[in-house]
């Protein structure tokens, strides 16, 4: 199964068999979110599953997020891109320093307010501080806590 999943990511991998420490660091990302989509039979909870991927590779792991369901399989995302949340959750949280700090469905009318949660103010402006040379360093990070099979 897992397998199917990379052949329908379309990784280029040279063969099936190829050692996972001969593989570039996308190719690695793209094996191990297919693996955990293969064997996570109820929750799947991917950390930033398309960080190292290229744009082609990134849509092709969305698209199997947003497949999982009808797989019975829930997905949890943990993600910085909320473009890529955009497109995949049914939910999003906000955290910030571990805490909650919103939820919101994700939607491009709630776009302005998740953007809002991750910088740390209604009016855009950054709380908590400021780095070395001054400039605004928010501690964010925004999660799917969705997508759930049926």
């Amino acid at each position: 199964e897992a397998n199917d999943l990379i052949d329908r990511l379309e990784v280029n991998l040279p063969g099936a068999d190829m050692e996972i420490g001969l593989m570039s660091g996308g190719q690695r990302q793209a094996v191990a979110s297919a693996r955990a989509m293969a064997f996570g039979r109820k929750i799947v909870i991917l950390d930033e599953p398309t960080s190292a991927l290229g744009a082609r590779e990134s849509g092709n792991v969305l698209r199997l997020i947003q497949e999982a369901p009808q797989q019975g399989v829930s997905v949890i995302v943990i993600s910085h891109n909320l473009e890529h949340i955009m497109q995949v959750a049914q939910r999003a949280v906000v955290m910030r320093q571990g805490r909650v700090v919103g939820e919101e469905e994700p939607t491009q009318e709630n776009h302005e307010r998740l953007v809002s949660l991750i910088v740390g103010s209604a009016d855009g402006q950054v709380e908590g501080g400021n780095t070395e040379d001054g400039s605004a360093e928010p501690e964010n990070g925004a999660r799917d806590e969705g997508r759930r099979g049926e």
